[in-house]
């Protein structure tokens, strides 16, 4: 059994029933039965090791091992709790006192916690302070030289029977922290296998969350769970460089490089963090303060993260901590408030949060030296951090389940939907054939009608001036009805997916001619139509261009007032960026509700200004779906004046299908 005491102690005054207690001590050893194996096999970890050990600060670190024999007792500060002193530049002399037995085993392992400290060198000294043997090991090594190959600083030790003075020089530029234990060679082996097999099963835990976060990702598509993938992988990472298993596995020609890992990995993983949960308790929406503010730590550590690996820069990290445990005390009042109107799913996700943020701001006291390191500081976070991210699985399990549910009645309604849609259109297309069938029927008579007022022209040789004007009201007529049948017939045309075949060069000044005339003598001398020069020639479908045109200034004619007068301005215009024509046509009628400009374009709809006329309320549907076929666009303005305002703008070229 290993007992320690500090021989650097004053020796306390002997009390008189100091030889009765001794005496009792020797009787109660006799009458119990000899020791074995088990009190030899004890390990003597930290909080053991506390009462022989003491620590000196070497401010400069020039001094020697002689220089620090020669320093006085006093020099070496006992110690009651774990030692740790922060991100400092000081090297620092760990002084551990043991005395072995006769029975005791010889042979030791010293571990010295935790994995990430630079430059560790040991001094064996015996009982009259002569040098038995130096070791030394640390991540900034080339090669390591433990004396196992171990996740951090061990060191093989054989113990003469009396005092022993362990004398560790430890400098880092990480976080100083000492966590020294000492091991008996007969129980190092299945200690270390059972380190490893807890720390595989936690990599192993984290394996499979950030793997359930990638399935989700896949199946769902939500940005949530790409972030918190990244934040379980970052995290699995950086605890796997924090406890030493990167220096294992990097080259030893790059010993720098696990070093400068972890202290990018710290600031990566804060920032990520900060996305993931500002993402997940949605702070966008509840705290968009905190939200600009998590976003900003976020980009700041991001470029902290790429510091470490800038000559000079190391120092940048305990910044960044600081930064993060900021954030993290801000975060606690608006959770706070969320608390009471949130559901039982929220309310887990808040949990892990503030979890999150506890073990977070703990450790990062505890590196920056304002609290003293422990194991759990070094085991209980990982642990910590693993029940937080299972918590976080939980609720975003439940939440891709309501998920799921949503999404099965969605599809039950959309499939609703597409079977309304499909009957629909089955009586559409029986509408349509019959609409066909009565406008082809119609269409002969329409062209005897025709043919019948042509030949009367013919015969009609001496026709005075007022069979002249019936003969042109007839014909107009007959054009108008024409019109109307081809409008009718065109509601299947816009169905037709490739109707482009029928695109040629269309003269929009000569179309508007045309349209005018078509409506007869008294409409053409009531519209005043206005081209611009610059307004060339486009590519369309002529016909249905016509329809369209045909319907908009027979309304502004037939909803105005008799004999005022209708303006018609061709255009050239550009829109975003591609050149065209633009239509605008005015009339000096009631006009239209600001309220029902855009309802006028729905199918069967007719404003309540209109509801006196004839109509079935298709045209202004029609127009809309002829322009949009053409890459262009209608829309109802609120005119200067009075009456009603229609801007209609085609393109000069159609984009390529």
């Amino acid at each position: 059994m290993l007992s320690m005491h500090d021989p650097f102690q004053r020796p306390r005054p002997a009390s008189c029933l100091w030889p009765l207690v001794l005496m009792a001590l020797l009787l109660i050893q006799a009458l119990l039965p000899a020791r074995g194996a088990t009190l030899e096999d004890q390990v003597l970890d930290t909080p053991a090791l506390l009462s022989s050990s003491s620590v000196l600060k070497d401010v400069d670190g020039r001094w020697s091992l002689q220089q620090v024999l020669e320093q006085q007792g006093a020099s070496f500060q006992p110690i009651d709790r774990p030692f740790g002193a922060g991100y400092v530049r000081d090297v620092y002399w760990y002084r551990i006192v043991v005395s072995r037995g006769e029975w005791a085993a010889p042979t030791w392992y010293l571990q010295v916690d935790p994995a990430y400290l630079d430059d560790v060198t040991l001094h064996h000294l015996d009982a009259q302070a002569q040098l038995l043997s130096t070791h030394r090991a640390g991540d900034r090594l080339l090669g390591g030289s433990s004396a196992v190959n171990h996740r951090t600083s061990v060191f093989k030790l054989t113990l003469p029977a009396g005092d022993n003075t362990l004398l560790l020089r430890i400098s880092t530029r990480s976080t100083m922290a000492v966590l020294p234990k000492l091991i008996p060679e007969s129980r190092a082996d299945g200690l270390w296998q059972r380190e490893y097999f807890h720390f595989g099963m936690y990599y192993g835990a984290m394996l499979v969350v950030c793997i359930a976060g990638l399935t989700s990702l896949v199946f769902l598509r939500q940005p949530v769970y790409a972030a918190y993938s990244l934040y379980v992988a970052a995290t699995a990472f950086q605890w796997f460089a924090i406890n030493g298993f990167l220096h294992q596995v990097l080259p030893p020609q790059a010993p720098l490089l696990a070093d400068q890992l972890i202290a990018s990995l710290l600031s990566l993983n804060g920032a990520l963090a900060n996305l993931f949960y500002t993402v997940f308790l949605d702070f966008r929406r509840h705290a968009p303060w905190l939200h600009r503010i998590m976003l900003l730590s976020a980009g700041v550590m991001l470029v902290a993260a790429t510091l470490p690996f800038v000559p000079g820069q190391h120092s940048i990290t305990p910044v960044t901590m600081v930064l993060h445990l900021l954030v993290l005390v801000m975060s606690v009042r608006p959770l706070w408030r969320a608390w009471n109107g949130s559901r039982w799913n929220a309310r887990l996700g808040i949990i892990a949060f503030l979890l999150s943020a506890l073990l977070a701001g703990w450790n990062i006291l505890t590196v920056l030296g304002l609290l003293a390191p422990t194991r759990w500081s070094l085991i209980g976070g990982q642990l910590g951090t693993l029940f937080q991210l299972l918590l976080l699985v939980g609720v975003m399990y439940f939440e891709t389940f309501l998920a799921r549910r949503q999404l099965l009645q969605a599809e039950r309604a959309a499939a609703a939907a597409r079977a309304e849609i499909e009957t629909e259109r089955l009586a559409r297309a029986e509408q349509g054939h019959l609409i066909s069938m009565i406008a082809h029927e119609i269409r002969t008579p329409v062209a005897i009608i025709d043919a019948a007022v042509q030949s009367l022209e013919v015969l009609d040789e001496q026709a005075t001036p007022e069979r002249t004007r019936r003969y042109e009201r007839i014909v107009r007529a007959v054009q108008r009805m024409s019109s109307m049948l081809e409008l009718a017939l065109a509601q299947d045309r816009l169905e037709v997916a490739d109707w482009h075949k029928d695109l040629g060069e269309v003269s929009l000044e000569a179309l508007t001619h045309e349209v005018i005339q078509t409506l007869g003598a008294a409409s053409e001398a009531r519209v005043v139509l206005t081209v611009d020069p610059a307004c060339t020639p486009i590519q369309a479908d002529g016909r249905m261009l016509r329809f369209a045109l045909l319907n908009l200034i027979d309304n502004a004619l037939k909803y105005s007032p008799k004999g005022s007068s209708v303006s018609i301005d061709l255009l050239d215009s550009e829109q975003a960026g591609r050149p065209g024509c633009l239509w605008v046509i005015r009339d000096q009628g009631r006009g239209i509700a600001e309220s029902d400009h855009e309802r006028i374009f729905q199918k069967y709809f007719r404003a309540a200004e209109t509801s006196e006329s004839p109509g079935l309320g298709l045209g202004l549907y029609l127009v809309r779906h002829i322009l949009k076929r053409h890459d262009g666009w209608v829309r109802a303005v609120a005119p200067a004046g009075r009456g009603a305002c229609f801007e209609c703008w085609l393109p000069r070229r159609q984009r390529e299908s």
